[in-house]
């Protein structure tokens, strides 16, 4: 399975459950999980790839996901931009989630994130860099 830009998909998920020296447990995944694929080589790490549930959970369709930063996901609008502070989400947690990112490190965060609509969840974020 491939994505829109041409990544494959299982071959991510593989790389993802067959990581040397995992540091968080992800459980099992597959494509019932929640998820997106986000490339960090480009300008704002855009979304590529997001799963079916992470569609149904968010209320978001996947033309309205993609190439979009998952911070959309942090005001009940889903407007924030890139630098400002957050209004609804936990500075703290998202600083972690961005500091582990910068140094390739893997990490976890709840955050509180709002479906399309502005219904708010709590969504346990995982980043795990391959």
């Amino acid at each position: 399975l491939y994505s829109s830009t041409g990544f494959d998909i299982l071959g991510i998920l593989s790389r993802v459950v067959n990581r040397p020296n995992p540091i968080i447990s992800l459980g099992p995944v597959d494509f019932s999980c929640s998820f997106t694929v986000v490339d960090i080589r480009r300008y704002d790490s855009p979304v590529v790839y997001a799963s079916p549930s992470f569609c149904s959970l968010t209320g978001y369709t996947d033309d309205e996901v993609r190439g979009r930063n998952c911070r959309f996901l942090q005001a009940p609008n889903g407007v924030v931009y890139k630098g400002t502070p957050r209004q609804y989400t936990d500075q703290a947690a998202v600083a972690h989630l961005r500091k582990s990112l910068a140094a390739q490190k893997e990490c976890q965060a709840s955050l509180l994130n709002y479906r399309k609509g502005g219904q708010p969840f709590i969504n346990l974020v995982s980043i795990v860099p391959i």
